[in-house]
């Protein structure tokens, strides 16, 4: 009884004892009991290895043997394996190599060692077709090296040709044809094969001569579908005309001229005017003492010059007539004018000046000269037209005190070509042949350094044409802007006198805004350099008041400008040194800055003998 109560009370502890082991509660119960604890258990559960046996999964005591080892077969690289304890055993095999083949080196069957290199393929030449071209392995047959054709140029001997295989990839390209000539057909340039004929460049319009006619090569003369002349009728006045080419051909009819060309206006050996009737009674009479200039204070243009009208007879049947005018006896560079009339206007001739002229009236194959007619110019002042430019004249045709004449159509002086017309334009530069315009506009301006410069701000350039210069001239002698006010007003007025010594500005015209007051200073210097005497000086200053410009900014005439110019004359006579006023002009020159040089080139351009 005392071993059942016993019992249960170690069994009781085996569960509140559960971390003890089954050793443990077998020894306590073997020691309880008296007996042997395996009489009381048998191990079971668990797998042994090749490290331990089966472990009881009661008791959790080791039981039993070993396992044997597992072994993974050896390989080329190990021996057998366990591969469960990594035990080694034995050696490992020896490779087993395959054989090398064109691509592969030899193989170890079983682990993929490599030993050596592969063959390589052995090729022989390409082979090919319109894209592509290869090589064939002859150990192997395998395609190898396959690639598009590529390379070469095409020409009209040749396709492409591959640059790596060499064969010949494409059509041929067309023929590179230069053009035929006269002396042989079209030529491909690249291989000299020819094709077609040679190719002459015939005129269509025929060529002639008294003999026949034909068509003409315009590239080297060779002719073709010559012939004689054939049909027409010969008239009163005509040879026949060829019906194919429309020449004059055969011999002249048997005609007597009877008739004379005459001039009837001007009447030969006569003279005409060029200036107006106002400005020709006023400048006649013109004495700057006593005459009155107020009655000719208009505020108008009226510069307008006359042109003169050759006028002559013919006899009847004339088609047409050209009329030759020249400056001299043999008229060298005489100017034609062609008409169907019998009459011809002249503009832009010189004054004081002899012209000849004859007429050719031309009667189909026959022209009839008249005989050399003459007529002179009177001495006046040279205005001209320049369309949209105002108080616009010739500073030359003047006689000088020693017996000379300044040159005409040389320098011109205006008032602002500001408002200058295309036609005032294409007069300006295409009959007048002007090429430099002097702006005489510049404003004198502070430097910030004490001195002064010249600011063209005022001045345009509407005539693109021309070579454009800009000084900002001072006028008259006295006050601020007198030509001896200061350094700069000298240099500025020595800068635009330069101007006229240079041959390549001419023809030369310049201006201010009126044409009169810095225009008129300038002009009056000038003039005196040139040899002008003081009435002819005065007078031409004064021609402003017959324009719109030299008007502009009063009501009436004031003898306050006469005298303001006469002062600046008298101002050279008086200060400065020599025998004739041309030589005051020179010395006041030299004084401002003007070489001997460039006043001797003035005289040289600007003077001309009279005949």
């Amino acid at each position: 009884m005392k071993k059942k109560l016993l019992l249960c009370f170690l069994l009781i502890l085996v569960f509140v004892l559960a971390a003890a082991s089954c050793d443990a509660v077998n020894g306590i119960i073997d020691k309880i009991s008296g007996g042997d604890a395996e009489d009381q258990h048998v191990h079971s559960g668990g797998t042994p290895t090749c490290t331990k046996a089966a472990v009881c999964t009661e008791c959790g005591k080791t039981y039993g043997e070993k396992a044997e080892h597992s072994f993974r077969e050896a390989t080329c690289s190990s021996p057998r394996i366990c591969t469960v304890c990594r035990y080694a055993e034995g050696t490992r095999h020896e490779h087993d190599y395959t054989e090398a083949t064109c691509e592969e080196a030899s193989t170890c069957k079983h682990c993929g060692d490599k030993v050596g290199k592969a063959l390589g393929h052995t090729t022989g030449d390409y082979l090919s077709d319109v894209m592509y071209h290869w090589r064939v392995c002859e150990t192997c047959g395998k395609q190898v090296d396959r690639t598009m054709h590529t390379g070469g140029g095409a020409t009209c001997l040749q396709g492409k040709v591959c640059k790596d295989c060499g064969i010949e990839y494409t059509s041929k390209a067309d023929h590179y044809w230069a053009d035929a000539t006269c002396d042989t057909p079209k030529t491909c340039v690249n291989c000299g094969i020819t094709e077609g004929g040679v190719k002459h460049m015939y005129n269509k319009i025929y060529s002639y001569d008294d003999n026949g006619h034909w068509l003409e090569c315009s590239k080297c003369g060779d002719k073709e579908r010559e012939g004689v002349h054939t049909g027409g009728e010969a008239t009163a006045t005509e040879r026949a005309e060829c019906e194919v080419c429309g020449a004059r051909y055969g011999e002249y009819p048997e005609v007597v001229i009877d008739w004379e060309i005459e001039a009837e206006a001007p009447v030969s050996g006569s003279s005409v005017y060029l200036a107006n009737e106002l400005i020709r009674g006023w400048y006649a009479g013109y004495d700057y003492r006593t005459t009155d200039t107020d009655q000719f204070w208009l505020q108008k243009d009226i510069f307008a010059p006359v042109c003169p009208v050759l006028r002559w007879t013919v006899g009847e049947g004339a088609k047409y007539c050209k009329v030759f005018v020249a400056s001299n006896s043999e008229m060298e560079n005489a100017e034609c004018y062609l008409t169907n009339l019998t009459e011809v206007k002249l503009e832009h001739l010189n004054v004081g000046t002899t012209y000849y002229w004859y007429v050719d009236a031309v009667y189909g194959d026959y022209t009839v000269r008249s005989e050399v007619f003459t007529f002179n110019t009177s001495e006046s002042p040279r205005t001209v037209d320049i369309d949209g430019v105002s108080n616009s004249r010739d500073i030359g045709g003047y006689l000088t005190l020693d017996g000379k004449r300044i040159r005409q159509g040389m320098i011109y002086r205006s008032a602002k070509l500001d408002d200058i017309t295309e036609l005032g334009k294409y007069t300006l530069v295409n009959i007048l042949g002007v090429k430099t315009d002097l702006d005489l506009r510049g404003t004198r301006t502070a430097n910030g350094s004490g001195g002064y410069y010249s600011d063209p701000k005022h001045c345009t350039h509407p005539v693109t044409e021309l070579n454009h210069i800009s000084v900002a001239a001072p006028w008259y002698s006295t006050g601020e802007n007198g030509i001896w006010h200061d350094d700069f007003n000298k240099s500025e007025f020595a800068k635009a006198i330069k101007i006229f010594a240079d041959p390549d500005n001419y023809p030369i015209i310049f201006h201010c805004s009126l044409g009169r007051d810095r225009t008129g200073t300038l002009s009056m210097v000038l003039g005196g350099l040139l040899g002008l005497d003081e009435n002819t000086l005065m007078m031409e200053y004064e021609l402003s008041v017959f324009s719109f410009y030299g008007t502009y900014d009063s009501s009436k005439y004031n003898s306050s400008l006469r005298n303001t110019i006469h002062d600046t004359y008298l101002y050279i006579e008086n200060n400065y040194e020599g025998d004739t006023f041309s030589e005051k002009v020179e010395d006041f020159l030299l004084e401002i800055g003007v070489s001997a040089d460039e006043i001797a080139s003035i005289r040289s351009i600007m003077l001309e003998e009279v005949e």
